[in-house]
């Protein structure tokens, strides 16, 4: 019994010890199922900072952009949303709150990651010629809507050839608050002065190449609403009624008045009254605009009235584009006839544009929404990337979700829909929205010791710096230019070896990351030639003389600046009798400096403009030594003669004695 006992106190001890790293009673937790929304906002769904308006908006998400939810459960309102607020991911690792009210939750799809077919449906889609990244989302829409049909076009572009086509400036704009998503490309924004300039309008900006892949790419349509950017746009009477066109606008807009107008343009011209409606909602709203109220507007100096264009065809990019939209509807100064025009009724517009539409578009390969933004039919009539309806990169997936409302209404979303689904070559993962944040990674200023690098420019990257052998540490200063940026790498760096490698990298608040690289080098002062180091100066020098030389700047001074590049800087200088002068003493027109700097050495006379009789002023005495040069008295010569060209212009005439007398009277300094 005592022995039992003392083996039962030793299964206890044991079931302690093992009890203080696993607690049985606690039940392995499984996967939690994941979900995503996806954004219902027309104008962009916000994104908070809490769950209420009272919150800072931190972005906008687009129509039609997906988030990863961190919570499915609702939080409560603080004001704004009677429906609560969802907490999502709305970038991989930043949380935000949104207005329940906006976003469609669902189940995140289990993609397909083995590149082999699941189940049979897949099988189809793989013998379709759809790529596997492609069959997941398909498989869910299949399930849901039997009755769908959805084919592939083979575009034979390589995806990243196709993104860079569509990122060239002026090819897709984006009306957004969110910084991240515009471009950066020169003529589209400044790093310098942090300023993004519209392409169009006040508030049209180039979308960036990542916004564009993540529009371009056909995988973020494939869910309920997105997929009809792919709807053939042929005329189908079952699904194309009056029914569902009042589905799109409602009843308070002025186009409840003209819906038979558009069925019968969807008759006529074999096209698809619902996308014409779409399209008109897009382009002038359901309240209209300038190019749907007849008034007067003014074309190269000459004023119309009476012209429409709900559809805006002909509103190029650029300066009033509308305008130019009416001046097109009208036939142009020649009143061209063609697609009925002028328009000079609402029904003209509905009927002509809708002919325009069918011949320029729909019957030439660019049926579908998507293909109507983004050319990439290579069976189409037009160049791949040209001919390109509209540059609002959003406007395929705003149209969609207008279209699959309508259908919805009016319960016709089990309608035998055909969807043309572009596949490109080497797609890779599906294309994500970037960071909404500034993208500014770049600094305005990068000392070293105090002193700013030598040829500092923002976009300039690699430096040499110079300093003196016995140097043990140098200090690293950095200005960003943009206030949510994060610079790293500054303060006091030990300089250990000869060469030292400093890295000072700018984290932009979006989270690019630019690197400045500086190489801090030890040296007795041979790194550089003289003529080099006088090159990275603000001092001009054309190996005789040295100019650029203010009034009052000393032998200290010019080794001063020089020694911003090199710490090893001797300098002499000697008047023009050959006399030694004093390093504190002024320069004048005819000294002549001595710089050494390690073995290179190098002599210059000093040329002040306006300085002609070499005393260091400009004075009366400058102008009438320039008098008497012009009228052949007294030649001047040498670095007198270049002092004598005030004008820079490499004569000595009778504007350098004008600037000589502006000088003097104050009216106008000369340059040096």
């Amino acid at each position: 019994m005592k022995k039992f006992k003392k083996l039962l106190n030793i299964f206890l001890c044991i079931a302690l010890f093992l009890s203080l790293f696993v607690n049985p009673l606690v039940p392995v937790a499984e996967e939690q199922e994941k979900y995503i929304g996806t954004s219902l906002a027309e104008d962009g769904l916000r994104v908070r900072k809490g769950p209420g308006t009272k919150y800072e908006s931190i972005t906008k998400l687009p129509l039609g952009s997906t988030v990863d939810m961190v919570d499915t459960v609702k939080v409560a309102d603080e004001g704004g949303c009677n429906d609560g607020w969802y907490k999502i991911y709305y970038v991989t690792d930043k949380v935000g709150y949104v207005c329940s009210t906006y976003l469609e939750v669902m189940k995140k799809i289990e993609e397909n990651v083995t590149g082999e077919p699941r189940n049979e449906y897949e099988k189809q889609l793989q013998e379709l010629g759809f790529p596997s990244t492609y069959w997941a989302s398909l498989s869910v829409l299949h399930e849901k809507h039997p009755t769908w049909v959805f084919e592939p076009l083979m575009t034979n572009l390589e995806w990243q050839s196709a993104v860079a086509s569509e990122s060239i400036l002026g090819m897709s704009f984006i009306q957004t608050s969110s910084q991240g998503y515009r471009s950066t490309e020169a003529r589209s924004y400044d790093y310098l002065t942090d300023t993004f300039t519209p392409q169009e309008g006040s508030n049209w900006y180039a979308a960036n190449r990542q916004v564009v892949a993540y529009y371009l790419d056909p995988r973020n349509y494939l869910n309920e609403k997105q997929i009809f950017a792919f709807e053939k746009l042929s005329y189908d009477a079952a699904s194309q009624t009056k029914e569902a066109l009042q589905g799109i606008v409602g009843t308070s807009s002025y186009l409840n008045n003209y819906l038979d107008d558009f069925i019968k343009a969807g008759e006529t011209y074999n096209v698809s009254p619902v996308y014409l409606l779409s399209r008109v909602r897009q382009e002038t709203g359901l309240n209209g605009g300038v190019a749907t109220k007849g008034g007067a507007f003014t074309y190269d100096g000459v004023t119309y009235s009476g012209i429409y264009n709900l559809y805006n065809i002909g509103a190029t990019t650029g300066s009033n584009p509308v305008v130019k939209g009416l001046y097109w509807a009208r036939g142009g100064a020649a009143e061209a006839t063609s697609y009925g025009r002028p328009w000079t009724s609402i029904t003209k517009s509905i009927m002509g544009g809708a002919e325009f539409l069918a011949h320029g578009y729909i019957n030439a390969g660019q049926y579908t929404d998507y293909l109507q933004k983004f050319n990439v039919n290579p069976n189409g009539s037009s160049s791949l990337f040209s001919h390109q309806y509209m540059t609002n990169i959003q406007a395929p997936s705003s149209e969609a979700s207008s279209v699959y409302n309508a259908y919805a209404k009016m319960e016709l979303l089990e309608t035998s829909f055909k969807f043309t689904i572009p596949v490109f070559n080497n797609m890779g993962v599906k294309s994500e929205l970037p960071d909404p944040g500034n993208p500014n990674n770049h600094l305005k200023d990068l000392k070293v010791n105090g002193m700013t690098v030598v040829g500092f420019a923002h976009d300039n990257f690699t430096y040499n710096v110079a300093v003196s052998k016995e140097s043990t540490s140098a200090i690293i200063e950095a200005t960003k230019i943009n206030d949510k940026a994060t610079v790293s790498g500054v303060g006091t760096i030990a300089l250990v070896n000869d060469v030292t490698p400093v890295s000072v990298q700018v984290k932009a608040e979006n989270g690019e990351i630019q690197e400045y690289k500086i190489n801090i080098i030890k040296t007795e002062g041979a790194l550089f030639t003289v003529a080099e180091l006088l090159g990275r100066t603000a001092l001009k020098s054309d190996g005789t003389y040295i100019s650029g030389v203010n009034i009052g700047l000393t032998g200290s001074g010019i080794k001063a600046e020089m020694a911003k590049v090199s710490g090893a800087i001797e300098v002499k200088v000697k008047d023009a009798n050959g006399v030694e002068k004093s390093n504190d003493v002024a320069l004048a027109t005819g000294d002549v400096v001595t710089i050494v700097n390690g073995v290179s050495s190098g002599s210059y006379t000093i040329v002040i403009y306006g300085d002609c009789n070499g005393d260091g002023n400009i004075s009366i005495a400058d102008l009438l030594k320039v008098q008497k040069n012009i009228l052949g008295y007294e030649k001047l010569n040498g670095a007198y003669s270049k002092a004598g060209d005030a004008s820079k212009n490499n004569k000595v005439a009778i504007e350098d004695l004008l600037s000589i007398q502006k000088h003097i009277l104050g009216y106008k300094e000369i340059s040096q």
